[in-house]
This record gives C-alpha cells, structure tokens and sequence, in this order.
C-alpha cells in the first residue's frame, strides 16, 4: 500500500543520531544530578515547592550555560521532534506499506522497553530499595522498598500508564501513539506543507498551550508533527550555506535556553506557570536546531563522527537501562550520592552498549523480518482476492 513514488536520493541523515546520543547523554546527566542533593534545589526552583538554596556549584550548575548539560525536559523534546523526522522522511522519499510498517514499529519500540522494566526489576529484587537513605526527593520518589504485582505488570504496557518501575518509558508511550497515527499526520504535514515553517510554529504553539492546560496529546503531538514539516524541510534539499547552518544551530539552541534564561534573568511570576508557557519556545528550537545540523558544516561533521555515532547507536538503550542504574548504586552507597553517580554514569553506558547489542539490535532485525512477513503475507493475500 505505497502512499507516494520512491525518490531517488534516500541517504541517512547520520547527523540526527549524533544528536540523539547527544540528548541521550544530557538525559543521562539530568538524572544523574537530581540523584545527588544540587537536585532538589533545581527541581524546586522549576516547581515551585520548597527547596534548599542552591550554593555556588548549584548555581554554577544551573545558572550559567553549565546548564545545556543537564537541559534533561529538553532533550526528550529534541527526542520527539527528531521521531517525527525520521518517521516522516522516509515515507516522503519512498512511500509507505501500512503492512509492514505496523508490526515493524511495535516490535521495534515494545521488546527493548518491556526488557528495561525486567532489568529494573530484577535489579529491584538483588539490591533492595530504601527511599528513607536516598539523599534526593527524586530519588526517594522512584525508589520502591516493594514491587507491587499489578504496576510491575501494567509497566509491561507502554500505552496504559507511566511505568513506575522504569520512569523514562512515561515519553515511548508518546512515541508508540505517534506511531500508531503517522499515516494520519503523514497526509496532515502533505497537505499543508507549502508553508513548513508557519505550521512548525502553530504547532510550537499548541505544545505549549497543551502544556499550560495539562492535556498531554496537545503538548505532545505536535512536536512530533513539528518534525514532519522539518522532513519536509529536508526532502526538499534547497542548497544552503554553512554560516545559515551556524546561525539556525545557535538560534535553535537559544530558543530551547529561553524558559532557562527567563527563571534565571527574569524571575517574577512563578516559573512553574511561565515555564509550561514558554514549551513552545523549546519545540520550536529544537526543531531550528535539527533543521541546521542537516545543513552540512563543521557542526554536522561533529555530530557525523564516531564518537557521536556511537552515542547515537546506544541512544535508545541508554535512555532505557539509565534511572535504574543510578538508582541501584544510589542504594548500593547510600548517603554518597557523587559516588553512586561516578559509577553510575559510565555504568550506563557500559550496559547500553551491551543492551543495544543484545537486546535492541536483535529486536530491530525482529521487527524488519517480521514487517517483511507480514507486508508479503498482505500481498499473497490480496492476490488470490
């Protein structure tokens, strides 16, 4: 069932997953720090609930461009938008096999996540969990001294509640409903793509009005659709120049800095409430960000080389296996949490590289032998018909 003709030029964009391990490693770093106690005065300041002052690492961390580092609410932003690019592009380039596409996608995103949550798990049952010795309200949050048999069950289910056990799967849910719709969003971004940028920012807009009204599928939705009009973008291959790259990569990255900038210059009205307005500000860079790194210059050739393909490789296992790392050796050394972070961090990496070799790759090649099956299976089928 091919939606459009193949195109000719079908060329990986290897920069993108050079920016996805880049965003995986801030999320990484994120989680790291709000293991420790500089945590709990970020996350204050961000919510608005009563928090230990920040001294002058904590504001060393969060108060000056340290803070790109550990931008964790961001990333997954950037994670988002760039779903909707690589999902968008291929079917612009190439067409789509409904057929195939569906039990590809599943098999793609559900067998790596349900091994995640038996990892944490299992890693729950040989070192128990005391939220009273974490030194972080994160921490003692998504620490359990028990495992309840009916959440460990529905965190199997991506698409029913946030798993618990596993936080981080709270974002593939969002992703296997993208998922589940691209056909719909793809004859959306075609039909209204003689204007891509207008539409990205209608729909940074709408991201932020979804996050103002804490309705998830209007903050969420769109900043995928955002990244199938950056695909767009992309398809169309107008020649650009690298100094035009320059200035989208920084405009991109000052307008996901923006509710940062604003609680940190600013102040005034509580960031709590300004800081879900300005979510459309971080959409909207995120996807001026992506657009400049597909324009080629030295800062693509950066997220092109192997250190950062490398990252981009274990992106998606690294987000998967990380909080329940870090929170396994924050109960192995309680009441050192740099400790516990200084193992935990290259620990993760450790684990997703064999994570992604044997579980997330393996599933890949699952998912594509299973599409090819069924998109053949579909056609025999429609023969005889």
């Amino acid at each position: 069932m091919t939606i459009l003709p193949p195109h000719p030029a079908s060329q990986r964009l290897t920069v993108l997953n050079g920016l996805r391990g880049a965003a995986a490693v801030v999320v990484l770093l994120w989680h790291s720090t709000l293991a420790t106690r500089f945590g709990d005065s970020i996350l204050g300041q961000l919510s608005g609930w009563p928090a230990p002052p920040r001294d002058d690492a904590g504001r060393i961390l969060f108060d000056t461009p340290l803070r790109l580092l550990t931008m964790g609410t961001p990333a997954v932003t950037v994670f988002f938008v760039l779903s909707g690019v690589v999902l968008v592009l291929p079917l612009l380039r190439g067409g789509l096999d409904l057929w195939a596409y569906y039990p590809r996608r599943v098999l793609r995103l559900w067998p790596p996540c349900a091994a995640s949550v038996a990892l944490a798990l299992l890693l729950m049952a040989a070192i128990p969990q005391r939220p009273e010795d974490a030194v972080s309200v994160w921490a003692k949050t998504f620490s359990f001294p028990e495992v309840d048999l009916s959440t460990a069950l529905s965190s199997f289910f991506l698409v029913t509640r946030d798993p618990m056990y596993n936080n981080p799967l709270w974002s593939v849910k969002w992703e296997m409903l993208f998922s589940l719709l691209l056909p719909v969003v793809f004859l959306v971004v075609v039909g209204v793509r003689r204007h891509p940028w207008v539409a990205i920012v209608c729909c940074a807009g709408l991201s932020g009005w979804g996050a103002v009204v804490a309705v998830g599928e209007v903050q969420y939705v769109p900043m995928f659709l955002a990244g199938g009009f950056i695909a767009v973008l992309v398809h169309r291959r107008r020649p650009r120049r690298a100094p035009l790259s320059w200035v989208l990569i920084v405009g991109g990255i000052l307008l996901i800095c923006v509710p940062d900038m604003y609680r940190t210059l600013l102040g005034g009205l509580p960031y709590e409430t300004v800081g879900l307005a300005l979510t459309g500000s971080v959409v909207l860079g995120a996807a001026v960000l992506i657009r400049g790194l597909t324009v080629q210059s030295s800062a693509s050739s950066l997220f092109e080389s192997r250190p950062m393909r490398f990252l981009g490789r274990i992106s998606f296992s690294l987000y998967l296996v990380h909080v329940p790392l870090l929170l396994t050796m924050a109960h192995i050394v309680p009441g050192h949490p740099l400790w516990a972070v200084a193992i935990g961090i290259p620990l993760s990496l450790v684990v997703a590289a064999l994570f992604a070799r044997f579980v997330e790759e393996p599933s890949a090649s699952l998912a594509k032998r299973a599409g090819e099956r069924a998109s053949a299976r579909a056609a025999a089928q429609i023969t005889r018909a």
